[in-house]
């Protein structure tokens, strides 16, 4: 359930560690994929009946093929970056598993180069 406070605060009660393994795999992501000084940022909002989360940063983006394929398992957008950036390749499928699971849906748009935005639609179950 999500609810909102009289100061126009947006406060999202869900199953907490759904909530936590969206964020914290999404924030994590756009931490290892931006550059040293990059900026990564983190916005809730209400959009008619969801409440809308999105992670973006302006770090190296993802090429449009690969884009379709982001949140199978195992998927890796640079097979050459697994060494040195660690990970399962189920960070992502885990999302979307996730946001499902909560009746949402994420998209992501990215440009090569320049940044990558990852939106969570939740519902809002007034």
């Amino acid at each position: 359930e999500l609810k909102f406070s009289q100061s126009g605060n947006l406060t999202i009660y869900s199953e907490p560690y759904k909530l936590k393994s969206i964020l914290t795999n999404l924030i994590s992501n756009a931490i290892k994929y931006s550059n040293q000084g990059g900026n990564i940022k983190c916005i809730v909002q209400a959009e008619y009946d969801f409440a809308v989360i999105q992670v973006k940063d302006n770090g190296i983006g993802i090429e449009k093929q690969h884009i379709p394929y982001l949140f199978d398992k195992f998927y890796r957008v640079d097979k050459s970056r697994v060494r040195q950036t660690g990970g399962s390749g189920l960070g992502l499928a885990i999302v979307k598993q996730q946001v499902m699971s909560l009746n949402g849906k994420i998209t992501v748009t990215s440009k090569p180069d320049s940044y990558t935005c990852f939106t969570v639609y939740l519902p809002i179950n007034l």
